[in-house]
């Protein structure tokens, strides 16, 4: 029998049309989610539960139980960034580096509202021989996002780049790096411990930058912690996810069979939200992919 990983979901009310879509997928295409944490606004929780009471056993967080700041911090700081950086992306990187506290597998897995599986998926897959699979390429399109990371721990930046969501996080790992950024200013060397000590104050200087991400600041800490062959296992970023609309551009020529047709070659897609504004019409290209 497969091992069970938990997943992390944040979720606003404006992500439910696209949430249902993520759940349909799941259903057919995923098994062995331990728990499915859904993180989201007062507003958006109950119907987020319904949503995906039949795909896993769901347990839904408040957001501000996870982030306390994150209501001051929207009316305060996000109206500085619109068009300069995407604050509500901001709130949902948080809230996934701070469900390490809440995770009980000893990886994760990350989602959003705009992910598909597009190919059978279980935690043996995720996280085989104990490693996760990790999106790492030589690619340069991110640099700052590196730098900033580079900055903010006081390490060198990896050379490496890694996948965004959907990703698998190891709980141990992420622990350690937000023990180590309370660390500030004396930090001692990076590394990785089971069970670190994290009381909350790692999101204040996070909060009052926007050019750092999850993922740089997660690989980033753990290839400095000389950790990384440890907890990880390096995948092509088109055997992970393809197929995927990051820009409006790609909609215009993406098909359905391009993604429900790698016949497992990869097994996720990304429908990126800003470049789909319209769920309705992600739900007409899908619908008969997502059928049991």
């Amino acid at each position: 029998m497969s091992r069970s990983i938990d997943a992390v979901l944040p979720l606003r009310a404006r992500d439910l049309p696209r949430a249902r879509l993520l759940a349909a997928s799941l259903r057919r295409f995923c098994k062995g989610i331990g728990t499915l944490w859904l993180v989201a606004s007062d507003e958006a929780l109950p119907e987020a539960e319904r949503i995906f009471a039949d795909v896993a056993p769901c347990e839904a967080v408040p957001e501000r139980e996870v982030v306390p700041e994150l209501r001051s911090w929207r009316a305060r700081l996000w109206p500085q960034w619109v068009g300069a950086a995407r604050p509500g992306y901001r709130g949902q990187q948080l809230i996934k580096l701070g469900m390490s506290e809440r995770v009980r597998s000893d990886f994760y897995l990350t989602l959003d509202a705009d992910v598909l599986a597009v190919a059978p998926i279980d935690a043996d897959w995720l996280v085989p021989g104990g490693k996760a699979r990790t999106v790492r390429d030589d690619g340069g399109a991110h640099r700052n996002w590196y730098a900033a990371a580079s900055e903010i721990l006081g390490v060198p930046a990896s050379p490496w780049e890694h996948g965004v969501t959907p990703c698998v996080l190891s709980r141990a790992c992420v622990r350690s790096l937000l023990a180590y950024m309370e660390q500030s200013p004396s930090r001692a060397r990076p590394v990785v411990t089971s069970e670190p000590t994290v009381s909350g104050a790692w999101r204040g200087p996070l909060m009052r930058r926007h050019d750092w991400t999850e993922y740089t600041l997660y690989h980033t800490f753990v290839e400095a912690a000389g950790a990384d062959a440890e907890y990880h296992q390096p995948i092509p970023r088109d055997a992970w996810y393809s197929a995927n609309v990051w820009v409006a551009q790609d909609w215009a020529s993406w098909s359905p069979e391009a993604a429900f047709g790698g016949n497992g070659s990869f097994r996720f897609c990304v429908l990126q939200s800003s470049a789909i504004p319209d769920a309705a019409d992600v739900e007409r290209a899908v619908r008969r992919y997502l059928e049991r």
